[in-house]
């Protein structure tokens, strides 16, 4: 009877605690709009004698760009597990500013070109998983660590460059001069040859939250993160009258280079259902990693990541890349 008594109960057992833990996980769905502003800086070093200095900066601009996506989730009191997904759609993003230090290493700090161009965020897409864990400290605050995996996609074009010119080899007086200077040469709108510029990065930070349940149905939340480990990868196409265009391949370590920073208000209208406004701020620090050159005819179109032995390693350069964006978020939660 013993024999037969152990092994119902253990059946019973975990059949209590099964279907105890099915009961406890909910499942949530929420549509967002999502409002993106910030900058993305590549850049470019150059060696002089074993040092490196900073040759040429662009910025693209993000400005104003709507984004439409989604969340599922997952979660229990204590553990939530979700994933989301964000579009951003084709839309004139400000400027795109261009500057050359071309006197090294005599006048590092001399900007010998500046120019600006039309920006146009060509497409975005993001998409991020997160898992949280989560306990109350007292009835109305709580505490909790996070971990969220975040890939990011986007293309810009510039079109449309203006600027002045002052390196030697434009320069009315044929010496490198400040761009701003009487001598250097402007180019009218038109007149400068457009760029592209695909970059993907991906992130994976390890973070931090507090919650405080305001009122009865009002909560708000505060968040922290780092990247201890994340990448870029880029493409930079530079048009040419000649047809001869040239790309410009990045790949950069950003290891705790990327914080970011996010805040959450939401209120819960009816049971199942909450409406939210998130704000998050996220800053990459200025970091080096390799670069690959080459030139190909007009029309010459390529994935990101593939036929690298094509490409040529210059010794003498290096990449760079920095950046910070802010994101608004608006969502509407449905609890399953």
């Amino acid at each position: 009877m013993k024999k037969k008594f152990i092994p119902i109960l253990t059946v019973l057992f975990l059949y209590i605690f099964t279907e105890k833990a099915f009961a406890e996980i909910h499942f949530e769905c929420t549509p967002v709009y999502q409002l993106k502003n910030g900058c993305l800086n590549e850049l470019v070093f150059y060696n002089v004698d074993d040092e490196w200095y900073k040759l040429s900066e662009l910025n693209w601009n993000i400005k104003n760009i709507s984004y439409f996506g989604g969340n599922v989730a997952a979660f229990t009191k204590n553990i939530r597990l979700e994933a989301g997904f964000f579009s951003g759609f084709q839309k004139e993003s400000a400027k795109m500013y261009d500057s050359d230090w071309q006197n090294l290493p005599d006048a590092p700090d001399m900007k010998t070109t500046f120019s600006i161009s039309e920006n146009t965020l060509d497409s975005s897409f993001t998409f991020s998983t997160k898992a949280t864990y989560s306990f109350n400290i007292i009835d109305w605050l709580y505490t909790g660590l996070f971990v969220k995996y975040t890939f990011d996609q986007i293309k810009f074009s510039a079109r449309n460059g203006y600027g002045w010119y002052g390196s030697n080899r434009y320069s009315q007086n044929g010496e490198n001069v400040p761009y701003d200077s009487e001598f250097a040469k402007f180019f009218g709108s038109g007149s400068l040859q457009g760029i592209d510029y695909f970059r993907v990065t991906r992130m994976l930070n390890f973070g931090f939250l507090y919650g405080i349940n305001l009122f009865d149905r009002v909560q708000l939340n505060l968040e922290a993160g780092f990247s201890p480990f994340a990448d870029v990868k880029s493409l930079d196409h530079h048009y040419s009258p000649s047809g001869r265009e040239s790309y410009y391949r990045d790949e950069i370590k950003l290891n705790y280079a990327i914080f970011e920073l996010g805040a959450e208000l939401k209120a819960r209208i009816l049971q199942n259902l909450c409406f939210g406004c998130a704000f998050s701020y996220n800053h990459i620090s200025q970091r080096q990693g390799d670069t690959w050159s080459k030139s190909e005819e007009h029309g010459y179109t390529e994935m990101i990541f593939k036929d690298i032995d094509e490409y040529f390693e210059d010794p003498t350069s290096r990449s760079g890349c920095s950046g910070e964006w802010y994101n608004l978020r608006f969502y509407l939660s449905i609890v399953l």
